[in-house]
């Protein structure tokens, strides 16, 4: 039933018999939605360290909530998913939203072409890994192997999600602000949590109505992928192509922070 809703429904319709499928004591309390390759997995650590808070170390996907098969630990924890595509799943946001008007959202970002780069890289360490799901991809579309960073850039393409499009961040929370206002909705960088994690996750509970003086002093221990990366320095052209790319897109986004949040990016 959920593919046929994914595939063929328009999204106002198909938002609609998404909510309606979740299960009515699955309530979402928050979800930690975006951006990838944004620090989300080390968000979603550290919250889950919590009392009181459920959160999956998965990436909940929308077919876990409507089969029902998620259990919390206690009837009074908070309840948090984690899957840092949900911001380009606007259909299944929306229905998270009908369903419950007071989720709170999450969202971290970074500079848009460091962005881009490390995703890239992300997907090319995967299939050289040659994971399980990547195996399945592949088997559908065996050419992905062949699609390089230029190709991205310059000839429209995409590599399981890394496109040009997904880094228009202000696309994607301009929609996001149509159903939920900016008060429950927190954004973070991920400069901000490298310079100074302390701070960004007082935030973080603040937001959540958590205590952070409560929350265990466990280190968080991040992907650590780099090693596996191309250097920088191959691909300084198509670097200053993607900052040249990026810039009006980032000043928009600014702007719409210092309006709706009052926030002032000091980072890029």
């Amino acid at each position: 039933m959920f593919a046929q809703i994914k595939k063929h429904v328009p999204f106002p319709i198909k938002s609609r018999l998404i909510s309606l499928s979740l299960i009515p004591r699955q309530k979402v309390d928050f979800a930690v939605a975006g951006f990838p390759k944004c620090a989300t997995t080390s968000i979603g650590q550290k919250i889950a360290t919590a009392k009181g808070i459920f959160l999956p170390g998965y990436e909940v996907q929308m077919q876990h909530l409507i089969s029902g098969k998620i259990e919390k630990k206690g009837e009074k924890d908070l309840f948090g998913i984690r899957n840092p595509n949900l911001i380009y799943e606007m259909h299944n946001l929306k229905a998270l939203i009908n369903k419950n008007p007071r989720i709170r959202i999450i969202l971290s970002m970074r500079d848009p072409t460091s962005w881009l780069y490390s995703f890239y890289q992300y997907r090319r360490m995967e299939i050289l890994n040659n994971s399980p799901w990547i195996q399945r991809h592949l088997k559908k579309m065996p050419n992905l192997c062949n699609v390089r960073f230029d190709d991205i850039l310059y000839n429209g393409q995409s590599l399981m999600g890394v496109t040009l499009k997904k880094g228009n961040f202000v696309f994607h929370i301009n929609k996001l602000l149509k159903y939920l206002p900016p008060t429950q909705i927190l954004i973070l960088f991920l400069e901000e949590l490298a310079q100074n994690p302390d701070n960004t996750y007082k935030k973080i509970f603040h937001f959540l109505n958590i205590d952070y003086d409560s929350v265990p002093d466990k280190p968080i221990k991040a992907n650590e992928n780099n090693p596996f990366y191309e250097p920088k320095s191959l691909y300084q052209n198509q670097l200053k192509y993607l900052d040249d790319y990026f810039k009006s897109m980032k000043d928009e986004l600014n702007a719409l922070l210092e309006l709706r949040w009052g926030i002032k990016n000091d980072y890029w």
